[in-house]
């Protein structure tokens, strides 16, 4: 990609890593030549990192594909997205994560190294915005998983539990 191509794809895409800034994912992004659109954010506060989740167009979740990952495995992360009902890209195995983004319609699902299909999907977000075209997603059935719900779901399950 020519020089002029890239200052003007910089200006439209921004990828911010937010926390701990490792040696290991600094190298791939200089390996893969990315640092024109890659920029690190120190630790923020809680607060802070909700303000800007809800600033951004797409969220990534990368949890893992291989084998060690756990099929079960949530992060909190997944939760305050769904919260902030701001889109997600998450690249994890198929699982509870990838189940939860689905039936909530809540963003996209890729459950391997497909890189085409990242590709395509960042070409589809750019080209929603940039088109002003509204989002699909829906974030339907979010509210379960929220803080009150799920505090009202213990608090039934621990009812049933006591009459036994």
């Amino acid at each position: 990609m020519d020089q002029e191509k890239q200052q003007r794809l910089a200006c439209r895409f921004q990828v911010q890593l937010v926390g701990s800034r490792t040696k290991a994912v600094v190298d791939v992004i200089q390996s893969l030549g990315l640092e024109p659109w890659v920029s690190f954010v120190p630790r923020v506060s809680h607060e802070e990192a909700i303000r800007r989740i809800k600033c951004c167009d797409l969220l990534l979740i990368s949890a893992g594909i291989g084998h060690r990952t756990r099929p079960g495995w949530l992060t909190s992360k997944l939760f305050e997205y769904l919260g902030c009902r701001t889109p997600i890209l998450a690249v994890v195995r198929e699982g509870e994560m990838a189940r939860i983004i689905r039936q909530t319609n809540s963003g996209y699902v890729v459950t391997g190294e497909d890189h085409k299909a990242i590709i395509d999907i960042l070409e589809t977000e750019m080209g929603r915005k940039w088109g002003r075209a509204p989002s699909p997603f829906t974030f339907e059935g979010v509210e379960v998983f929220e803080e009150v719900a799920v505090f009202n779901r213990m608090k039934e399950i621990l009812a049933c539990e006591v009459k036994l």
